[in-house]
């Protein structure tokens, strides 16, 4: 689910039958897929802009764009490798970069003036990326989970990327972090639940899920 920054009534669904819209306050709901040729999406961001862009990480069919509110939808998928994405972001400058989280082939940085993907995986010792967030704060930040459950950090906007954790679980399938603090970050994980950064990954608070396992 991403809600329209600029429209608060306008929310996006993503489900494994497409995309649905929502122009109410998901009040009621409309088919939103025409153009998306796999309808299995996993994830969804919007970025900022005249008529926001909407982008949708499908699974096997890559990363696909809108820029009418969904109305129609084109591939947007020069230069990345895995048609296999579970995770998309943008940052939140009109004209600011995507990025795209793929299970087999790491993060995907992507940029209008150059019109594709490039790899952006330096440092990366997992190809399987399962969550991925940009820091509000400082949009140079991104913190990625693995399918191994392990964090990774980015301080220079994709570049290079360092592990800040061991495995905190048997997979990380959701980043989130503090809107103005770049340094506290939340993770939620496969059977062990939810931890909590206030330093940007250097130390972990184990806040909920134990004893008993806790899908996040």
């Amino acid at each position: 689910l991403v809600a329209d920054p600029q429209q608060s009534s306008v929310v996006y669904a993503g489900t494994q039958d497409g995309v649905f819209k929502s122009v109410d306050g998901a009040t009621s709901w409309t088919a939103a897929s025409f153009g998306l040729t796999t309808r299995e999406v996993r994830s969804l961001a919007i970025a900022p802009g005249p008529e926001s862009t909407v982008l949708a990480g499908t699974w096997g069919g890559g990363v696909f764009r809108s820029t009418d509110g969904g109305n129609t939808w084109n591939a947007v998928n020069p230069g990345l490798d895995g048609p296999y994405v579970y995770t998309v972001t943008a940052e939140p400058a009109v004209g600011g970069a995507f990025y795209a989280g793929t299970y087999y082939y790491g993060v995907f940085k992507y940029e209008d003036e150059v019109g594709s993907w490039r790899a952006a995986t330096d440092g990366l010792s997992t190809h399987g990326v399962t969550a991925l967030a940009l820091a509000p704060a400082s949009t140079r930040t991104l913190y990625v989970g693995s399918d191994g459950g392990q964090v990774y950090r980015s301080a220079d906007a994709g570049l290079t990327w360092a592990r800040v954790s061991l495995p905190l679980g048997r997979m990380v399938g959701a980043v989130v972090t503090d809107p103005s603090d770049a340094d506290k970050v939340l993770v939620g994980t496969l059977g062990s639940g939810i931890f909590r950064s206030t330093d940007g990954g250097a130390n972990w608070v184990h806040v909920t899920g134990w004893p008993s396992p806790v899908n996040v």
